[in-house]
């Protein structure tokens, strides 16, 4: 019988357990990682920062005034320059938009946050953090050098950290933590601000300044770079009746906003281990009730049974032996393909990723028992064998009968 259980469990029976885990593994498995990955990188920007607004371009003496004031009510303002300038790594140029962070103990203000690095550190001044979107699409890593040319200077500075997807860059961003002599030469260049993130002490207080107060006087002019006075009083009048509330990044509001899109990912998810779930009990069920109604195989447990004086409890033990090796070796690939496709998800393998292998466990461990029990009352009736089917058997194989039995 051991050639008979190897065919039936070992070959026949491994087989179908590798394609049901394979099939449920590359297609429910992996998109349900790939959508929860894509909620959880929605919700980090809003939810492991400490941005409330993002605003259009302040001046180098605005940011002072701005942090720390009752009238403001901002706490912390993080300015930064942004740039599609090619940034060089290993040879090549990338693409991607170039971030440049003039104060290191501002970075956990930015959406390069400690709590959004992914691998390796936090940069400090001169050095740089990439985003995984760069990632993606450049060929670098940590270690690699990243050079840029700016303000007639060239800064090359180590990437030390990879950062989750920066979600108000499209393109995937670079970062580089200035060091004060880079950021001076940029300054002394005339560059200004791009924009700023700002972290709100009073939040009420804070949007109301900005959308009615706030000017972003790094973009108003200097008078000498007008060909008159007319011009130039006239370029102060448009920068003064513009509407800038356009510019500005509410935070809140946009999370509220596109939230709607990734509310119905929990129940997409459920619904395909549901799917899988359903797969996996009719899988192992008709593999392991054709194993039971084999005619062959029931035909070679009868004998077995006749010519080894076997019981039921042998033909049972063949069984469920078949059924515990299947459950078990669904657990171990059902765990290894689970850390192949997860192993690169964002919010890492455990946690509540850890539903998309015990669900398809559990699914598995109840069809098991299940057919225990079955295959428990089926053997016992099926295989506690009668005087005429022992004496048939016998003379089939030519094994001398018992007085009893003649």
């Amino acid at each position: 019988m051991k050639g008979k259980w190897s065919k039936c469990y070992l070959l026949i029976g491994t087989i179908i357990i590798l394609v049901i885990v394979a099939a449920g593994s590359f297609t429910f498995v992996k998109s349900n990682i790939e959508k929860a990955d894509s909620k959880y990188s929605f919700e980090s920007i809003y939810t492991n920062t400490s941005i409330d607004f993002i605003i259009p371009s302040p001046s180098y003496e605005q940011v002072a005034s701005l942090e720390n004031s009752a009238d403001t009510g901002i706490e912390v303002v993080t300015p930064y320059y942004e740039t599609n300038t090619k940034v060089q790594i290993n040879g090549s140029s990338c693409e991607g938009l170039a971030v440049l962070i003039p104060n290191e103990n501002k970075v956990d203000y930015t959406p390069y946050s400690s709590a959004r690095v992914l691998e390796g550190k936090t940069p400090v001044a001169g050095q740089v953090v990439v985003d995984l979107a760069y990632i993606e699409k450049n060929a670098c890593r940590i270690g690699d050098t990243a050079e840029i040319s700016i303000a007639g200077r060239t800064i090359s500075y180590e990437i030390v950290g990879i950062a989750e997807e920066n979600i108000y860059s499209k393109n995937g961003s670079i970062v580089f933590v200035l060091t004060d002599e880079d950021n001076e030469s940029i300054r002394q260049a005339g560059i200004t601000f791009s924009a700023a993130f700002v972290k709100a002490a009073d939040y009420d207080r804070c949007k109301d300044y900005l959308y009615f107060e706030y000017k972003p006087y790094g973009r108003l002019k200097y008078q000498d770079e007008f060909s008159s006075e007319e011009t130039y009083n006239q370029h102060v009048a448009n920068f003064e009746d513009a509407d800038w509330t356009k510019e500005i990044t509410n935070c809140a509001d946009n999370y509220d906003s596109l939230k709607v899109k990734y509310l119905s990912i929990e129940s997409a998810i459920y619904g395909n281990l549901i799917v899988y779930s359903i797969i996996i009990l009719l899988g192992i069920l008709i593999m392991n009730v054709a194993f039971l109604k084999s005619a062959d195989v029931q035909k070679a447990m009868k004998i077995y049974i006749v010519k080894k004086s076997g019981t039921v409890a042998d033909a049972k033990k063949f069984y469920s032996r078949g059924i515990w090796f299947g459950f078990i070796e669904f657990v171990l690939a059902s765990g290894a393909l689970y850390f192949l496709v997860a192993s690169k998800s964002i919010i890492g393998l455990f946690g509540n990723q850890l539903i998309n292998l015990g669900i398809p466990i559990a699914a598995a461990l109840v069809i098991s028992l299940l057919m225990l029990l079955v295959t428990g009352i089926y053997t016992g009736n099926k295989y506690k064998l009668k005087k005429s089917e022992v004496v048939a058997i016998k003379k089939e194989l030519g094994i001398p009968l018992s007085d009893s039995e003649k």
